[in-house]
Formats: structure tokens, C-alpha cells, sequence
């Protein structure tokens, strides 16, 4: 492994061989149980060597994940990915390893993602072939597709709900701004998308972002986002309050914005948006398959999608004081939930609770050292 690696901003040689030994560990884990490996990578922020980490005193805490990405010469069994991921979270001290097997014939039919551009032009070979990404088709930044923009602001809505307000103490604030940060990189992202100026590094990011406008409220959340990510830190002095309520209306009028641009139609408020949700192509063939095959996870998970949306605009409208279209937004949401009265607290429970992006939320809880 090679020793002058950098996985983050933060100059300290003792990170460098702490997530060595982490990595170390996934190789040989993943070449033990799992046979024709080509090469593994490292992605995300570890990958171009901004990832999240915590220094305290004696203790290096790597924040959130690793992704890791292995190719194959042939398909992996699910069963096999599944027990690979328990063994390592019980040998690593970290909250998740994503880990995605792909063959040579995935990469060589990359459609032009995000992802696959991170993947391709800002990631580290752990082991083995270091040509094997050039399989991937050349592209640049501004051709990744226009649908991408949508991912990080739906993604990133279970991230606000998760990060909502309600208990105080040093934890809560820690992953409160740690998944408000996540919604900010977010719809930042999906802007920069959206005008052809993406860019792996969050630090390129913030610079791109800060020549695309001159408002000063949106720079000033993606330097507070962008800061907490590459240099995360226990004691922000940033009211979370506040900053969960501020950025909550930003990304709901970016979400808007941005399916504006997408489906080229005007887009008013959240039922427009979950009109878009309903009519698009993809997800009405996703609910005919799950129909066809009597498996309900995709008409669960639209339902589901919607009912997260409806809940953060509620919260939103009522924030504002006065909503023309409120009393609306409750009404919906009592019939998708067969519910009397809406309380905000198990709305928001209920869609942790259904949502499996918190698996990690739910088993891991929220403490930060490991």
C-alpha cells in the first residue's frame, strides 16, 4: 500500500496509515471470498482524497463510508456481497462500506453518471489492474445527463428528515449538520449539474459554485457544508435550528428549479413535482413490472418518496407563517398515511423507519467514535 497516500485535507500522516490498515483489511477480505478480481478501488471523498475525519487527540475517526468498488470477471453472487459487507463492518471501525461489483463489460457500457465520472477520473487503485478503468468511455463533465441533477436532491431528502431538531446534545448536533451538510452538497451539486459545471472535488466545487451566483445566503451554506465535510469538527457553533430550517427552503426551491429544467414545464409547488414523480416514464414501467410480479417495493417506494416530500413542504409552509396551499399538503398527507391529525415527529419517524437509506441510521445510532 502506498504509504504517501492522501484520503484527506487534514495534513496528519497518522490518517494515512489509520485508513491504510482499513484498507488493507478490505482487500484482503474481498480477494479472500471472492475469486477473478481485477482490481479494486477506492471512490468518493477517501477516493480524491477528501474524505471525512474526525482527530481527537490520540483518536482518527474516518466519518460515514467507504466506497469501494471491485471489478470483476464475472457476476458476483448477491448472497456473497451481502456477507462480504456484514464481515467488514464488524472488522472496521467506520459507520457503512458500500461496496459495488462491476465486470469489464459493466464498465465498458458506462452510461455517462456521476458516479462513473468518479469513478473514472478521481478514484485510487487499492489492488491490482491500474489501466482497467480506462475501459470506461472517455466524457467530459458537461455531458454527464441532465437526470443526474435529480439524484442528489432526491437522494438527499431522507438526510433533512434525519437531521431534523428535536434532541439536543453533542451527537445529535454532530449528525444533525453532518446530513444538513449532505442536502447542501446536494443541491449545490445538482446546480453545478445542471449548468454543465460538475466536478468531483467538493473544494473545486465550492469555487465553481461561488462564480455561478452572488447570493450570498446560498455561498455561505455550501462554505459551511463544504468545510464540515473536509474538516468535520464536534463543537460547530452554527445554530442547527436554524441552519435545518434555512437550508429545508433552499432545497425544496432548488428541487423545483431543477425538475423545471428537467421535465421543461412549469413547476409551481411540491404537487407539481409529485405529478413529475407519477407521469415519469421510468417509474410508471417500474410499477407495471411490480404489478405484473405482484412485488409492491416500487409502487412502497414512490408512495413513500411522495409522503417524504409532503412532510418537509408541510414543515416549510408552516414555517412560512401563512401557506395558500397548506391546508392542501395536510390533506394529502392524512389520506396517504390514513391518519386523523398530522404530528411532524412520527411522520418523520415513520419515513426513517420505511426508508432503507437509514438502515445504517437505525442500527449504528449516533455515536461518532468507534
Amino acid at each position: 500500500m502506498n504509504k504517501s497516500s492522501k484520503y484527506s485535507t487534514i495534513v496528519d500522516h497518522r490518517i494515512n496509515d489509520y485508513i491504510d490498515g482499513d484498507l488493507e483489511i478490505i482487500k484482503n477480505e474481498i480477494l479472500k471470498k471472492i475469486d477473478g478480481i481485477e482490481c479494486i478501488i477506492l471512490g468518493g471523498g477517501f477516493g480524491r482524497g477528501e474524505g471525512s475525519v474526525i482527530v481527537n487527540k490520540s483518536k482518527i475517526q474516518p466519518i460515514n463510508d467507504y466506497d469501494i468498488y471491485v471489478v470483476t470477471k464475472y457476476k458476483v453472487d448477491a448472497v456473497k456481497i451481502k456477507l462480504i459487507r456484514i464481515k467488514l463492518i464488524s472488522l472496521i471501525k467506520i459507520r457503512q462500506i458500500d461496496i459495488e461489483f462491476k465486470t469489464k463489460n459493466d464498465l465498458r457500457f458506462s452510461k455517462k453518471t456521476v458516479a462513473n465520472y468518479d469513478l473514472k477520473y478521481a478514484s485510487k487503485l487499492i489492488y491490482g489492474n491500474p489501466d482497467i478503468l480506462n475501459i470506461i468511455p472517455d466524457f467530459k463533465s458537461n455531458q454527464i445527463l441532465l437526470s443526474e441533477s435529480l439524484y442528489p436532491l432526491n437522494l438527499y431528502v431522507i438526510s433533512i428528515i434525519q437531521s431534523y431538531p428535536f434532541e439536543y446534545n453533542t451527537e445529535n448536533d454532530f449528525w444533525g449538520k453532518q446530513q444538513i451538510s449532505k442536502s447542501i452538497l446536494g443541491w449545490s451539486m445538482a446546480i453545478l449539474i445542471s449548468e454543465g459545471k460538475y466536478h468531483p472535488s467538493y473544494i473545486t466545487r465550492q469555487k465553481l459554485f461561488k462564480e455561478l451566483t452572488d447570493n450570498i445566503e446560498l455561498v455561505d451554506l455550501v462554505d459551511f457544508a463544504t468545510d464540515f465535510k473536509i474538516k468535520p469538527v464536534l463543537n460547530s457553533k452554527i445554530d442547527w435550528n436554524k441552519l435545518w430550517f434555512k437550508n429545508l427552503n433552499i432545497h425544496l426551491s432548488t428541487l423545483e428549479k431543477i425538475y423545471c429544467k428537467y421535465y421543461n414545464k412549469k413547476i409551481n409547488n411540491i404537487f407539481d413535482i409529485i405529478n413529475c414523480i407519477k407521469k415519469n416514464q421510468r417509474n410508471i414501467l417500474k410499477n407495471i413490472y411490480g404489478f405484473i410480479t405482484r412485488n409492491k417495493v416500487y409502487k412502497d417506494r414512490q408512495n413513500l418518496t411522495i409522503i417524504e416530500l409532503l412532510i418537509l413542504s408541510y414543515i416549510n409552509e408552516l414555517n412560512k407563517g401563512f401557506s395558500s396551499y397548506l391546508i392542501e399538503i395536510e390533506n394529502e398527507l392524512k389520506k396517504r398515511l390514513s391518519i386523523n391529525e398530522i404530528n411532524i415527529r412520527k411522520v418523520l419517524d415513520y419515513c426513517i423507519d420505511k426508508d432503507i437509506n437509514c438502515t445504517v441510521w437505525k442500527t449504528r445510532g449516533n455515536k461518532i467514535f468507534y
